[in-house]
């Protein structure tokens, strides 16, 4: 079976992900205009897993409520594997 991996990801002008204390506001935009999904739906549509960050997942796991419906990964380095919370499940370290 052939393994396809996708990336989708919103990025800021200066290259960064989230802003330096890992706010993702800039995503929401200004409301000047809409946003609209830029494909976002077809392609979670069309994949089986998300991969993301420690990082990522702690600013995740601190919204209102979970937005995957998709089995999530985290990679983490082995020194931080303690600091995620249940029921994240150590998988292997590198």
């Amino acid at each position: 079976m052939k393994t396809v991996c996708s990336v989708f990801v919103g990025v800021s002008l200066d290259g960064f992900i989230a802003r330096p204390d890992g706010g993702l506001d800039w995503l929401e935009g200004d409301g000047s205009t809409e946003l609209g999904d830029h494909g976002y739906e077809a392609f979670i549509g069309g994949i089986d897993a998300i991969v993301m960050g420690r990082n990522s997942f702690e600013t995740v796991m601190s919204f209102a409520t979970w937005p995957y419906t998709k089995k999530v990964i985290v990679l983490s380095s082995p020194r931080s594997t303690s600091l995620l919370p249940a029921p994240v499940e150590r998988m292997w370290s590198c």
